[in-house]
C-alpha cells in the first residue's frame, strides 16, 4: 500500500469530525508529521488534487478553523444544512463571529482521558 500524503491526513481528519475543525486541532492530532507552516500548502493541494471545497473561518485575520463546504452546502432541494444544537462558535463570543457549524477541538478527548 502507498504511502498517505500529508493533505490525505488532514481530510481524514476533516471527515471524521464532520467536515469542521479548529487549526489547533489539526496542527495537535498531526504533530510531527506535517510542518505547521506547510498547513495553507496542504490546503491548496486538497483543493487542486483532491478536487475538494475547503472553506478557511477567520477571526479578524487570523484563521481558527477549516470546513469543507460541501458539508455546509444548501441541500439540493435549496433547504439549509442542519445546525446542532449544541453548536459552539470557535471564537470567542466577546468577537461575535459568526459560525454556523460546530468545530471538533480536541476537548471531548481530553475530558475522557481525565
Amino acid at each position: 500500500m502507498a504511502k498517505q500524503k500529508q493533505f490525505e491526513k488532514i481530510i481524514d481528519i476533516l471527515r471524521a469530525h464532520d467536515g469542521a475543525v479548529t487549526k489547533e486541532y489539526i496542527l495537535k492530532s498531526l504533530e510531527g508529521e506535517i510542518v505547521p507552516n506547510r498547513l495553507s500548502t496542504y490546503f491548496w493541494e486538497i483543493r487542486s488534487k483532491a478536487n475538494l471545497d475547503v472553506e478557511v473561518v477567520k477571526d479578524g485575520r487570523k484563521v481558527v478553523g477549516y470546513r469543507l463546504a460541501a458539508v455546509s452546502a444548501p441541500a439540493p432541494d435549496g433547504s439549509a444544512p442542519a445546525i446542532p444544537a449544541d453548536a459552539q462558535p470557535v471564537a470567542s463570543e466577546a468577537d461575535a463571529v459568526a459560525v454556523n457549524l460546530a468545530y471538533y477541538d480536541g476537548s471531548q478527548d481530553e475530558d475522557e482521558e481525565n
